[in-house]
């Protein structure tokens, strides 16, 4: 089952500043979309997604943020990586050994 959500808003508003974009994180268990400031690290989009989505993953679970298919650092800003507007990153859970569990809420 997939899911979306967004912010309550119209359709794909322009930024209200310069230093604002909007970006849409792709997941399998669903899409999450948001406004973020230009200087805010990646880590915080992929942790605000992931509990938007409801989903809760065990500790020590790595997950992989990638942009036209290059692998982003989460320590990087959006603006290190010059993401555009409207730009959509795909979020995945690290293959692996082990088949540790999650939780969705």
């Amino acid at each position: 089952m997939s899911t979306t959500q967004e912010k309550p808003s119209a359709p794909n508003p322009p930024p209200e500043n310069k230093n604002q974009v909007r970006l849409t994180v792709v997941t399998l268990s669903g899409n999450y979309s948001d406004t973020y400031n230009r200087h805010q690290k990646l880590d915080h989009v992929v942790s605000t997604t992931l509990k938007e989505l409801g989903v809760q993953p065990p500790p020590g679970e790595v997950w992989i943020l990638t942009y036209n298919g290059d692998i982003l650092d989460q320590s990087r800003t959006i603006e290190s990586y010059q993401l555009p507007d409207g730009a959509v990153l795909q979020l995945a859970a690290k293959e692996g050994g082990g088949g540790g569990e999650w939780t969705r809420t």
